[in-house]
């Protein structure tokens, strides 16, 4: 029996060096030397070439479309469309070993099984009766759209109650009747019990229900339950009674008809008395017709029996037709041949017997003889009562009677094993045909005495000539010799021929291999078979026989020497233990009759011990009853078991057996593979998988398993909670039927999904859901799609609550639009202050200075000196007032960004400043600064006041120097811009305190200004996101640092 499993070995470059037949089968892979197959051309094995190298051996299930392998040039295969393959590659020492096996039937057998199911679901579902299933108590375990409809219940409130007291009334005896009802199926499985019951609806409507139980069962065959099957006989079960009361009508009615009949009786006496003395008159009359009439009935019955004997002793079938095409006459033949008996085919038509198609061609012929008159002879086909079709040659022929009745007289004769006999002459005579074409068979003779060949067209066809070529289909053996023969052959076929002319043995046969030369001058290996006939003295007169090509056997006899050298490379080099044993399928293994070396180094017997064992000594899985009853059965087994070495050492094996038949003898090919690394990855996958489910079970996030199709796979405790809804409720059901997702989100979630199944990694998303209280929540999602061999199987979705981050996010927002409506009020207020206040302290300031114009002099000392300090503090007032109009206006004025360069606006800044940088000759640098998206006015007040604020701070005993740079901090996305002084510097307590409005560190009077400019500058920046800081030290100078972020920069 050939292996299902094909084995090939590729080198470590991927090129196929040899494969099984079982292989080439299944890959289609022609005999062909001209064959480019490469193993890493399959993506499936490139996908796992890594894998495959740092672990020795994946297995995987492919799709393998043989017109693909065609148009990609890689060979002509030998199979067409599409097949599933299940693929096994290890790595050896020389390169590859490849196992695969053709699942395509079972993946097939699975979709349509999957397609039955759902055909049958369907069908159960939409069917017009009433479907349900219960267990062994009665409880409703399954229960039909229809049912629900009929019964009124609803299908989840039903689920689990019990029939009594839902849809069968609650009696004394209904209890009882369903333990009958179940017994008896216990009792009778294969029986269908038939009833008729009155049911209750859901609104205790009384209804009538004709039921068909049958009982449902487990994989042991016992049962389980019972599969009842309605039908609505309400209609029915009402008109029964109507017929019930009419028939209780009609018996009051009757009584008074006989009352009436009896009257009639008494009067209708006399008249039958008077009748019946004139009947009597006439009785002697008609007694004496009677007695000649059954005379002639008695001479006719004689002669019909006659006729009987006579049509019966037809041992062909014989009948008579009327013109009604209905049998009236036939023979014990004919009834035999119909299969029915004379009773049930008289007085009945084709019709009555035969298929449409049947009958129409009888009928068609009747009615032919009846119009024409001329008899008619028919091969027919005929279908008896057992439903076996024979073959008929029928002649009919019109008959007419002395009073012009027609009918047809028709004799029969079966041919039908006549012409299965011919049939399977003429299929022989093509099957020989067929057989000698495809074992290119040439056909000759060859006559002693002529010393001439005959030769058919196939002979000229093998020698690559023709018959017309070579001047007719005789030639002489010289000739022959001479055309096709090479010279030092044809020794061969003269000792042959000697022999067929020397043997005295009638039923002499011979053979003889040798080489041919064609008409072209190639070589070919012919085999010839030849015989003899001998005359009545024993003489030789003909020889004849057929050539044979055997040049494709003869390569392939070098290859399979080349193959098996291969074999034993790949056999003696795999890293899998291959043994070959000798025994029966039935288990009962004699003895190891071969082992490679991989098995002997795993455990540790040597090859001479090997030989004296067999597998039961080594293996203790292999007589688990299932394996050997699938090996005895399929010639093929797969499982794992436990091979002991010789040490003791108990190792975990995967055993492939196959039975192979070499040389009559039944061999098992044994392939034991070390799987103990994968055991231990499966524990570790159980651990994790495990670790994995606690973890799923205690996250606090909301987590559920969705598959491609939208069901609920698996939800966690979290989930549960906060929908209000247990995993019951949940797994199974349909994501978009939970009524969880608000409606106008839902189009967000699809589109989600769709992401995800396009490639998209998503982020986390926001929603919202509501839960089993109505009670909506805010989710922060999660989703990602799992794969399984790049196929995606399902969808993990992650809800994060964040209902309470969303109601603190909402406070903020009102608090933050509260804020900004204070700070605008309270901007407005400061602006519109200073501006009122303005004028009258500008009406102070001006009638000061005019009573100082006017009456300076003429008052005492201290009246000047008062009025200097009103002019003093007025002009201060005036100028804090101006300074917090400026700071307003910073927060209120419209910004208008655009591209500034920072060279420039400080070039405008050093201008305004020029009368003060060079009153105290101050030394002012800077580097080359970049261009940023920014308010060009407000980039020149921050430079002009944080310049003018280290002039004013600057040492007493050195010129000020300043300087002013930039740096780009790419971790934070920003500019830093630096203005460095060398003044007086800023004691370390006060660094945060100097950006507060009118804050001074100094007396009034020692230096000029009113504390706002760093106020205004701090605030400036912190429009553009930016932040602002001084880092100094006291008598040593000051820097002060600004960023601005890239935002509003291009200058990157």
């Amino acid at each position: 029996m050939k292996s299902p499993i094909g084995i090939l070995f590729y080198d470590k470059e991927g090129k196929l060096i040899a494969a099984n037949q079982s292989a080439k089968d299944i890959a289609g892979i022609p005999e062909s030397e001209d064959v480019s197959v490469n193993l890493f051309n399959n993506p499936d094995v490139v996908s796992r070439k890594e894998k495959l190298i740092g672990e020795g051996v994946i297995k995987f299930q492919s799709q393998m479309n043989f017109e693909d392998m065609r148009d990609a040039g890689y060979y002509e295969p030998t199979r067409s469309g599409t097949a599933y393959l299940d693929f096994t590659i290890s790595v050896v020492d020389s390169g590859y070993l490849v196992q695969i096996q053709d699942i395509t039937k079972r993946k097939k057998i699975e979709e349509r099984l999957t397609e039955n199911e759902k055909k049958y679901r369907e069908l159960v579902e939409n069917a017009n009766s009433i479907i349900l299933k219960m267990d062994k108590k009665g409880q409703i375990t399954f229960f039909n759209e229809f049912a629900e409809k009929f019964f009124g219940f609803n299908k989840e409130k039903i689920m689990g109650k019990n029939v009594i007291g839902t849809i069968v009334p609650e009696t004394e005896s209904s209890g009882r009747n369903l333990r009958e009802l179940i017994n008896r199926i216990v009792s009778d499985p294969e029986s269908h019990i038939n009833m008729e019951n009155e049911n209750i609806t859901h609104d205790k409507r009384r209804v009538w229900v004709a039921w068909t139980n049958k009982g449902i069962y487990d994989d042991e065959g016992k049962v389980t339950g019972v599969l009842s099957i309605g039908t609505d006989i309400t209609k029915r079960k009402d008109a029964e009674n109507a017929f019930k009361h009419l028939m209780f009508e009609a018996s009051k009615s009757k009584n008074l008809i006989l009352k009436e009949l009896q009257e009639a009786h008494n009067n209708l006496e006399l008249k039958v008395q008077k009748r019946t003395r004139e009947l009597n008159e006439s009785n002697y009359a008609l007694r004496k017709e009677i007695q000649e009439r059954r005379h002639a009935e008695e001479d006719l019955i004689k002669s019909k029996n006659y006729l009987d004997k006579i049509i019966n002793s037809i041992a062909d079938p014989v009948f008579v037709k009327d013109n009604q095409h209905c049998w009236i006459l036939l023979n014990d033949a004919y009834c035999k041949l119909m299969g029915y008996s004379r009773e049930e085919i008289l007085g009945k038509s084709d019709y009555d017997f035969f298929p449409p198609h049947e009958a129409d061609v009888f009928w068609e012929k009747d009615e032919e003889v009846f119009k024409t008159g001329v008899e008619n002879v028919n091969e027919e086909e005929f279908t008896d009562s057992e439903g076996n079709v024979h073959i008929l040659v029928t002649k009919k022929t019109l008959y007419t009677d002395i009073s012009g009745e027609q009918y047809i007289v028709a004799s029969i004769r079966d041919i039908t094993e006549r012409k299965k006999t011919e049939n399977n002459l003429r299929q022989s005579e093509r099957k020989l045909i067929l057989a000698m074409d495809m074992a290119k068979l040439a056909y000759w003779e060859y006559d002693v005495s002529l010393d001439l060949f005959t030769f058919d067209d196939r002979f000229y066809k093998l020698y690559g000539t023709t018959a017309d070529h070579e001047g007719g289909s005789k030639m002489s053996s010289e000739e022959y010799a001479q055309k096709f023969l090479p010279p030092e052959e044809s020794h061969l076929v003269n000792e042959e021929m000697a022999k067929a002319l020397q043997t005295d043995d009638p039923d002499f046969f011979g053979q003889v291999e040798h080489t041919i030369i064609r008409a072209d001058g190639e070589k070919r290996f012919i085999i010839v078979r030849y015989g003899v006939i001998k005359n009545d003295e024993g003489l030789t007169i003909k020889t004849y026989g057929a050539n044979q090509d055997i040049t494709e056997l003869k390569k392939a006899e070098a290859a399979l020497k080349d193959s098996e050298a291969k074999f034993r490379g790949i056999f003696d080099n795999a890293t899998d233990m291959i043994s070959l044993i000798e025994g029966r399928k039935d288990g009962e293994y004699a003895r190891y009759i071969e082992v490679n070396n991989a098995g002997i180094k795993r455990l540790g017997y040597s090859k001479n011990e090997f030989l004296n064992m067999g597998p039961f000594d080594i293996d203790e899985g292999l007589e688990t009853p299932e394996n050997m009853e699938k090996l005895s059965k399929e010639g093929h087994v797969r499982f794992e078991t436990i091979h002991v070495a010789k040490n003791g050492r108990r190792i975990p094996v995967e055993v492939i057996i196959h039975f192979i038949n070499r040389n009559a003898t039944n061999i098992a090919l044994e392939i034991s593979r070390d799987i103990t690394e994968r055991k231990k990855a499966e524990n570790e996958l159980k651990r994790s998988e495990q670790k994995y489910r606690t973890l799923f079970n205690s996250s606090p996030d909301s987590t559920v398993l969705i598959g491609t199709d939208g069901n609920l796979m698996d939800v966690n405790h979290a989930a549960q909670e906060v929908t209000g809804l247990s995993k019951k409720d949940l797994i199974g059901k349909n994501f978009t039927e939970l009524d969880l997702l608000l409606d106008e989100e839902m189009p967000l979630h699809i589109e989600k999904v769709s992401q995800v199944l396009r490639g998209k990694n998503l982020k986390p998303y926001e929603s919202r859901f509501i839960d089993k209280n109505g009670k909506i929540h805010y989710d922060e999602t999660y989703l990602k799609a799992l794969k399984k061999d790049d196929e995606i199987f399902a969808f993990n979705v992650i809800a994060h609550d964040i209902t309470e981050r969303k109601k603190a996010e909402e406070k903020l927002r009102e608090t933050i639009e509260e804020l900004k409506r204070s700070n605008y009020e309270l901007q407005q207020f400061a602006y519109i202050t200073s501006h009122d206040l303005q004028e009258p302290l500008r009406t102070i300031a001006s009638f000061t200075q005019l009573l100082e114009r006017r009456y300076g002099g003429q008052l005492d000392s201290d009246a000047d000196e008062f009025i200097e300090f009103i002019v003093d503090a007025a002009v201060r007032m005036k100028e804090m007032i101006q300074g917090l109009l400026e700071y307003s206006r910073v927060g209120t004025q419209k910004v208008e960004f655009k591209e500034v360069d920072m060279n420039t606006e400080l070039e405008q800044a050093l201008s305004n400043l020029h009368a003060l940088i060079n009153k105290n000759n101050a030394e002012i640098t800077h580097v080359h600064l970049p261009n940023v998206l920014a308010d060009p006015d407000q980039m020149v007040r921050v430079f002009q006041n944080l310049i003018s604020n280290a002039i004013k701070f600057r040492k007493s005993d050195e010129p000020p120097k300043i300087h002013i740079s930039c740096q780009i901090d790419k971790e934070n996305n920003e500019f830093i811009f630096s203005v460095a002084d060398n003044g007086i510097g800023i004691e370390k307590e006060y660094k945060d305190k100097i950006f507060e409005v009118f804050k001074r560190l100094h007396a009034m009077g020692k230096y000029e200004g009113t504390g706002i400019g760093l106020s205004v500058v701090k605030r400036i920046v912190e429009q553009y996101d930016g932040r602002i800081w001084v880092e100094s030290e006291l008598g040593r100078g000051s820097t002060f640092y600004f960023t601005l972020p890239f935002t509003h920069s291009k200058d990157l």
